[in-house]
């Protein structure tokens, strides 16, 4: 799936995203035409987890980049969707989802 743009990862093995954020995420990708995919694992988790049970919560969510070879000295990522996640990314600070 190189290539096919960003992925927002929906739940994995440790957490269940904030789905207020990822509704907003999918609208700004949408209204922009970035291509993204939706991704539910049950194994692996990211900071994300850390981040959302920290303090009293913190809303969170999984915006990445599908390399293959992750976690080795060769991994391969697409730059399209490198600059298509940091272009979501930048539409995500602009533009904040309110009332969370």
């Amino acid at each position: 799936k190189i290539g096919s743009g960003p992925y927002l990862t929906v739940k994995d093995s440790e957490i269940i995203a904030n789905p207020k954020i990822d509704e907003h995420i999918k609208l700004l990708a949408k209204k922009n035409r970035i291509p993204l995919n939706l991704e539910v694992v049950d194994f692996g988790t990211t900071d994300a987890t850390n981040i959302m049970l920290s303090g009293g919560g913190v809303p969170s969510t999984i915006l990445s980049v599908p390399v293959r070879n992750l976690h080795t000295t060769i991994g391969v990522a697409s730059m399209v969707d490198v600059q298509q996640a940091i272009k979501l990314g930048v539409l995500l600070l602009k533009n904040p989802p309110h009332h969370l």
